[in-house]
Formats: C-alpha cells, sequence, structure tokens
C-alpha cells in the first residue's frame, strides 16, 4: 500500500472525534433529563402542598374513605357551547377533542349501552344543563301504546339522581313513536306508581341502524353528585323489563320488583364527576412552564387540567427549518433508543401504572413517547392531607427544550469535528504526498547514479532539508563521492602501472637479451624463450596502458578547433582501404560538411579502434561499412561489419578496460583498451556510443552520437 494511502487509513481513526463528542453530547442530554425531572418533581411538590383542601377534590369526605367502583361514576365532559336535542351525534363529535364516548357498559349480546354525558355552564354559580347521549344496541324496540295508563309499559330511560338539597327523585322517558320523548317523574302514591310530567326535561328518540340513539336535556340545577342511567327493555310477552344500568349487569326484572325499586329509590352508588374550575384556576399559573398540568382523583378521575399556551414565531420556524437535516440526523444517532411507553391522551381517566404508584403515595418521573414520537416525561407527585392521599397531580413536558439544546450542542461539535478531521485528512494526504514525492525523487536520483553505459554521473544533487529524508540524501551523496574517487583511482591505475613496470621490465629484458650471448643447455634455452614471450606480453600491455593514458591528457590538454567530421572520415576510410586490402571498406558519407568543435585526431584515433576492430571480426572479401549522416542536432557515425555477433552477456561491458571478447592467439595480444580508448574521446564529445548486432544479424554496428552543441 502506498504511502498517501497508509496515512489516509490511518487518519480515518481521527473519526474517533467526532465519535466521543456524540458520546459527550450524549451523557449530558441524559443528566438535562434528570435535572428536568427534579425540577419538575420540585415544582410539583410546592403545588401538590398548596393543595390540600379535600372539598377542592370531592363532595364529601366519605368519597375519600369509601369510594364507589370506578366503573359505576359517570363523568362529564365540560361542553363548549349547548347540544341540540335532535338524537344525532353530530354536535358530540364536533366536540370530540373534549368529549369522548363513556365506555361500553356490560350487556347482552342484543343489547347494549353507551353513555355519554356533558355540561353546558356559562359560570360556574349560573343556570346550565345536563346533556346525556345514549347509543343503544337493541334489535327489538318496544314503543308505549296509546293511551297506556301504567306507569312502565314500554322501552324507556330510567334517570337516578339525588338532588342537591339531599332527596332522590326517578324520572322515565318514555314514546309512542320516533320523535320527541315525554319525561316524568314517577312518584309513589297509595301504593301506585304515578308519573308526573315534567316540561324542564326533554329528550329526542331517534331510531339507527343497530337501535336507538337517545339525546337528553335536563337543568343542571336538579342535578346532584349522585346519578345513575339505566336503560330498560322491555320483554311484553312476560311483562318483565330487562334494566340496564352503567356499571352494572344486565338485571331481569318483574313489574313488582321494579316498582319495589323505584319506591324504595336507594341512592345512586355512582357520583357523577365533573371537572373543577377553581381546582383549573388554582393550578393555572404553574402551566405557563410545562406542556399540560393534570389534576386527579383517588380512582384517577381527571379533575383539572390546563396546558400552556404556545406561539410559534416565524423565528423559531425557520430555525426547526434549517436545521431539521441535524435534528433529525441526531434522532437517528443519539435519539432516545430506549422502549417507552406510549403516553395516550387523557381523555376522563388517567390510571396507568404510574398514577396506581403515586396514589399509594410514591412520587415518580416516567418518560413516554407521545403518539407524534415526542419524548415527554410525566412527573406525579400525591396531594394528601390528614385523611392521606386525596389525590395526585400529573406533570407533564416534552424533552424539546432538551433537545434543541443538545442538538444545537451537538451540531456545532459536530461541524467543528467533522471540520477538523477534514482539514487533519487533507493535510496529512498533502503531506504524505509530499513525503512520497521527494522519497520517489531520491529513488530516481540513486536509479541515475549509473548511466546505462555503466558510468557514474559526475553530480549527485545535495539536498538541505534538515529532517531524515534529507539525511537520506546527503548519505548517498556521500557514497556517490566516495565512488568516483575510486573510480578516478581505478582509471589512473594503468598509467602509474605503466610508468612502475617500464624499468623493471628493460631490466629483464637486458638480462634476457645478455643471456643469449651465453652458451646455454637446450633447457634452459626452452625457458628463456618462454620468459622472453612473457616480457613481450608484457611490453605489449604497459604500451597499450601507455596509449589509453597518452589518450587521456591528450583529451585533457586538446585545443578544440572547428573541422570538417566528413573531410576526417573520408580521409580515414579512403586510407584504410589500402591498410585492408582483404576487406571491402565502403563509405557512406553524406554530401554535409559536418562541422564540428574539437580534436580531429581525436576522431582518427576513435576510428582507427573501431574499424581496426571490425577487421579483426570481419572475414576475407567481407564489407565494413563506414556511415556518417546528419540528425537535426547531431551527427551519426556508424561503423559496421559482417561477422561473429556479440554475446549477449557483454554488450554493456565492451568499453570498459581490460574488457575483450576476441579469442585469445598467439600472435598478437588483445587486452580491451581499444573501445575504451573510443570511450574515452566520445565522452569528450559528450555523445554516445553504443554496439549491437545488425537487424539481419548479419554482424554488429557500433553507433556514435555527436552532438552538433560544440559548433
Amino acid at each position: 500500500m502506498r504511502l498517501p494511502l497508509q496515512l489516509l487509513f490511518i487518519s480515518l481513526f481521527m473519526l474517533a472525534l467526532p465519535w466521543a463528542g456524540c458520546q459527550y453530547v450524549k451523557e449530558l442530554e441524559s443528566a438535562l433529563r434528570k435535572g428536568q425531572e427534579n425540577t419538575l418533581l420540585a415544582s410539583v411538590q410546592v403545588l401538590a402542598q398548596s393543595l390540600d383542601d379535600v372539598e377542592q377534590f370531592y363532595p364529601t369526605t366519605a368519597f375519600v374513605n369509601q369510594p364507589p367502583q370506578a366503573d359505576r361514576q359517570l363523568y362529564a365532559y365540560q361542553l363548549a357551547r349547548p347540544m341540540i336535542v335532535d338524537g344525532y351525534a353530530d354536535d358530540w363529535v364536533t366536540e370530540q377533542q373534549q368529549v369522548k364516548w363513556w365506555p361500553v357498559r356490560a350487556g347482552s349480546e342484543h343489547t347494549q349501552l353507551a353513555v355519554s354525558i356533558g355540561i353546558y355552564q356559562q359560570q360556574q354559580f349560573s343556570s346550565g344543563s345536563l346533556y346525556l347521549y345514549l347509543n343503544i344496541k337493541d334489535g327489538q324496540l318496544h314503543y308505549r301504546p296509546y293511551r297506556e295508563k301504567r306507569a312502565i309499559a314500554s322501552d324507556a330511560v330510567l334517570i337516578e339522581l339525588q338532588h342537591p338539597w339531599g332527596t332522590r327523585s326517578a324520572y322515565l322517558l318514555d314514546t309512542s313513536a320516533p320523535g320527541l320523548l315525554r319525561a316524568a317523574e314517577i312518584t309513589h302514591q297509595f301504593g301506585q306508581l304515578e308519573r308526573i310530567e315534567r316540561d324542564d326535561i326533554s329528550g329526542y328518540w331517534q331510531e339507527s341502524a343497530q337501535g336507538v340513539a337517545i339525546e337528553l336535556q335536563m337543568p343542571l340545577s336538579i342535578v346532584g353528585q349522585r346519578i345513575a342511567v339505566s336503560y330498560l327493555d322491555y320483554q311484553p310477552a312476560t311483562d318483565q323489563v330487562v334494566m340496564y344500568k352503567t356499571g352494572y349487569p344486565p338485571q331481569l326484572l318483574t313489574m313488582p320488583e321494579l316498582h319495589q325499586h323505584l319506591q324504595l329509590l336507594p341512592p345512586p352508588e355512582g357520583y357523577l364527576i365533573r371537572s373543577k374550575p377553581r381546582l383549573a384556576e388554582q393550578i393555572e399559573p404553574y402551566a405557563n412552564n410545562v406542556d399540560e398540568l393534570l389534576v386527579v382523583d383517588k380512582q384517577g378521575w381527571l379533575l383539572a387540567r390546563t396546558y400552556r399556551h404556545q406561539d410559534t414565531d416565524s423565528d423559531d420556524f425557520e430555525e426547526s427549518y434549517s436545521y431539521g437535516f441535524w435534528r433529525w440526523l441526531y434522532r437517528l444517532l443519539l435519539g432516545d433508543k430506549r422502549q417507552l411507553a406510549t403516553f395516550s391522551e387523557v381523555e376522563s381517566r388517567l390510571y396507568n401504572e404510574q398514577v396506581q404508584a403515586v396514589l399509594q403515595g410514591k412520587a415518580n418521573a416516567q418518560w413516554y413517547r407521545s403518539s407524534s414520537d415526542q419524548t415527554k416525561v410525566a412527573v406525579a407527585y400525591p396531594v394528601k392531607n390528614e385523611l392521606g392521599v386525596i389525590g395526585a397531580i400529573v406533570l407533564i413536558n416534552s424533552s424539546d427544550e432538551i433537545l434543541s439544546l443538545t442538538n444545537s450542542a451537538w451540531r456545532e461539535l459536530l461541524q467543528i469535528t467533522l471540520l477538523v478531521v477534514t482539514i487533519c485528512v487533507f493535510a496529512l494526504f498533502g503531506y504524505a504526498s509530499w513525503l512520497s514525492f521527494r522519497i520517489k525523487r531520491l529513488s530516481q536520483l540513486a536509479e541515475r547514479v549509473l548511466t546505462k553505459e555503466g558510468q557514474l554521473i559526475h553530480y549527485f544533487p545535495v539536498s538541505h532539508a534538515q529532517d531524515e529524508v534529507g539525511d537520506l540524501n546527503r548519505s548517498f551523496a556521500v557514497l556517490h563521492s566516495r565512488l568516483m574517487d575510486y573510480t578516478h583511482y581505478l582509471q589512473g591505475l594503468s598509467s602509474k602501472l605503466a610508468h612502475e613496470l617500464r624499468t623493471p621490465l628493460a631490466v629483464i629484458k637486458s638480462s634476457l637479451d645478455n643471456m643469449a650471448l651465453e652458451p646455454l643447455s637446450d633447457t634452459v634455452k626452452v625457458y628463456q624463450s618462454r620468459a622472453r614471450e612473457g616480457v613481450n606480453r608484457l611490453r605489449y600491455l604497459i604500451e597499450a596502458m601507455s596509449e589509453a593514458n597518452r589518450v587521456e591528457q591528450s583529451i585533457a590538454s586538446a585545443e578544440p578547433e572547428l573541422f570538417s567530421l566528413k573531410s576526417v572520415v573520408e580521409g580515414m576510410g579512403l586510407a584504410y582501404q589500402s591498410v585492408y586490402p582483404n576487406k571491402k571498406i565502403k563509405l557512406d558519407i553524406t554530401e554535409n560538411s559536418c562541422q564540428l568543435s574539437g580534436e580531429p585526431e581525436l576522431i582518427s584515433q576513435m576510428l582507427d579502434k573501431l574499424v581496426s576492430n571490425a577487421a579483426d571480426f570481419t572475414p576475407n572479401d567481407k564489407q565494413i561499412t563506414i556511415e556518417l549522416a546528419v540528425l537535426e542536432n547531431d551527427y551519426l557515425l556508424t561503423v559496421s561489419n559482417e561477422g561473429p555477433l556479440l554475446p549477449e552477456t557483454m554488450r554493456h561491458q565492451l568499453f570498459d578496460s581490460l574488457v575483450s571478447v576476441r579469442k585469445e592467439s598467439s600472435d598478437k595480444q588483445h587486452l580491451g583498451f581499444g573501445l575504451y580508448i573510443v570511450k574515452l574521446i566520445v565522452d569528450f564529445y559528450e555523445g554516445e556510443v553504443s554496439a549491437s548486432n545488425l537487424d539481419d544479424l548479419s554482424g554488429v554496428i557500433f553507433t556514435i552520437i555527436l552532438p552538433k552543441k560544440h559548433l
């Protein structure tokens, strides 16, 4: 893996920074939620201590000690406007936000009763009306026969109530046909039930697909704290009735039993629960900072309720709109993943596990998830007095403020950390690229230290960077300098050896000449002949090294002059035709004069070495070709010959000293200095020389490129 990719991969670990920030924000949100719970508990505690008057909750203290069963009580919703008594539920549906259908009471398969009750009262002490809407499932309706004298002889609605002044009454509502109901108060006189028509109670009988819908209205002034609503399903075959009373199972009664019940008229067990306006006014100031504030009695009936008025201004809307993405991302990554219970909208009774626990005297707080997917906290605190727990206060507030605060902090944190991570990643990637570039350039310099001809370059760039890569560059430069010194030493070694060996070689040669004047045995003469051959071989070696030394000295002391390369090559070519009569010398020379600045003698020596080398490998009567051509910026000089091919392993070492591919022969010594001298001369002209086989593999060609820049 490349260095930039390695650093890029390592830089990904920096993403741990935003992750750590997210965890910090999450812990911050938990702490804020805990703080919100404690703050709300403290607030609701103060409110609960101010609501210790039992009369604010219940009509009598007996309700506290012996509350009736919850399903036998009726809850009256506070209506915003008076109802139209026509038997239709459309105006009740309009009030749906405040009025819900009363739970379906126990009934048979064929007959069921559902009741909804509402109170309309403009002011607390003004006259008002009690409205009832009964939805009855009855497969067989029985209307009151015309001119019927009996008190009960049809299906009817029976309302038993206790008046505010303490007495009790029963009201019967029936009809002879769908339409207006006749309301009568049932009294008992001389052992018989009598009907006293009441004009202040009205009602309407409206048949429906499943039975009948009945809507009633009565003055609120006659309604006390206790009430019971029954539907009497008349059975004409047996002259009996089935009483469906709210909170009770169906009861089959004979007429005498029903008469006895109406004669005794026991007080209704159920209470009429209604909201407490004074209680609502008392808790109203505490609802400014919370979403909702509820007061319930010991059975969870809602007594008071108040909301916070929320104003949505355009700035908040624009802010929430612009940060919607961040809020969504925050909820996705850090949102509350707990399995929260669903908080249902409170209708008339709040009696979940939390309220049951607080009615046992234990304050608590619990988090819910609303139907709109909002996280809300509900804090419940018991209301106590000397009688014990008389109710509870439930304070509900959403976590939007906390979410907004943590969302803002998280958004800024995430933006900053992502910006820092992005900058760091680009910085590391850029630094890695720059470092990789320096290492790659150093690698290229190291590869160019040796030319393709195997020569060391004369200059190695030195870096001034004060780091490890700069130190490595300088180490390469020192190594290159030492190799250059050693190469120069090797190049001068031949001249030094030639100088040092010349004198002892002369001594040996003169000694051998003197020995030839003395009488020697045949065996000694053999040794003398071998010694003389070795001396000649050594002398030839010294002459070759001296010639190379002389060429180097000539190059060092050369005074460049402008000459015609064509004339030199052409003259030397014509001379070679007589020197090598057994070879065919062919000249292919351009018409251009080929002006070149330098030493013409060096060109002649170079051609001598090349043609001599070609003649040694060219069979008799074979051709040696000398070509001179003009290129755009160079002169091209080639010497090719027919003969054996170059060995592949020696192609790049031909121009080194003491390297020869010739086979040893006894008549002439070849020590590999000829092509070495050619290389010295080409280097003087800053040209290039190479050797290769001909394309048709018929021989060898030496190619020399001489730049024109010497002009």
